[in-house]
């Protein structure tokens, strides 16, 4: 499944009717991704042509880490820009639209070919983890740490002050359902909560302050946990509260 893919919703008709692929690109959109990610390496490129001949040592090695940090750097600045000028919106986003465009264009090139990348690459030191979510629209409260905790979409991801991410928890806020249909619904987690190892929050759900998300639990998509309640289970269900 794609990493984008956050829930597919196969019934027997869409089997049948072979509705359930994800929906494919226009090609006006895919070339229009293609020149924006040329652009993008093309000045990556230009600015490690730039810099390595004037560092003593240069080589092959000092090429490539100045390319890559060049990547990283301008893909980020590129991206930031994009998304403030043609901002991608929570909902639906319609085929034809010009919402579809801005997902096509510019957003999914930067999360598969930057975002993706780096996040599963666990390179980041978990001290570092709040500024590369924050870096790519998240908005995260006081003393909140990703950790090794996984945050999709950032942009429509809000964490409140003192939330603790256990260990490959996921915070999922895209959806895939059935024949061409994308949507982004945001999560919100209050201040305080705990999400634990191996959670998964899907689209569209509010976790109230001081609440608990046990461990390997799976909360479907908008669902409201009120303050300082324990939710467990798949699908996850009301477990008690705590004292």
């Amino acid at each position: 499944m794609a990493p984008f893919a956050g829930f597919v919703d196969r019934d027997e008709d869409q089997v049948e009717k072979g509705e359930t692929h994800v929906r494919n690109i226009p090609w006006p959109q895919r070339i229009a991704a293609f020149v924006l990610m040329g652009i993008w390496m093309g000045v990556a490129g230009g600015i490690a042509r730039l810099l390595v001949p004037r560092l003593p040592g240069a080589g092959p090695f000092l090429y490539f880490f100045a390319f890559a940090t060049a990547w990283v750097i301008v893909g980020l600045g590129i991206h930031r820009a994009l998304m403030g000028f043609f901002p991608l919106r929570e909902g639906d986003v319609p085929p034809g639209s010009r919402q579809e465009f801005i997902y096509h264009v510019f957003y999914l090139p930067f999360l598969f070919c930057l975002f993706y990348p780096l996040a599963f690459s666990g390179m980041i030191p978990i001290p570092l983890t709040r500024l590369f979510f924050s870096l790519f629209g998240a908005r995260l409260g006081r003393n909140t740490y990703p950790g090794a905790g996984m945050i999709f979409d950032p942009r429509f991801v809000t964490v409140g002050d003192h939330v603790i991410m256990g260990y490959q928890s996921s915070l999922i806020p895209h959806a895939i359902e059935g024949a061409n249909r994308v949507s982004h619904s945001p999560i919100r987690i209050g201040d305080n909560a705990v999400i634990g190892v191996n959670a998964v929050i899907l689209g569209g759900v509010t976790v109230g302050e001081g609440a608990v998300i046990a461990a390997g639990a799976v909360v479907p998509k908008s669902t409201v946990i009120p303050p300082r309640e324990i939710w467990g289970g798949l699908p996850a269900r009301r477990m008690g509260q705590v004292e």
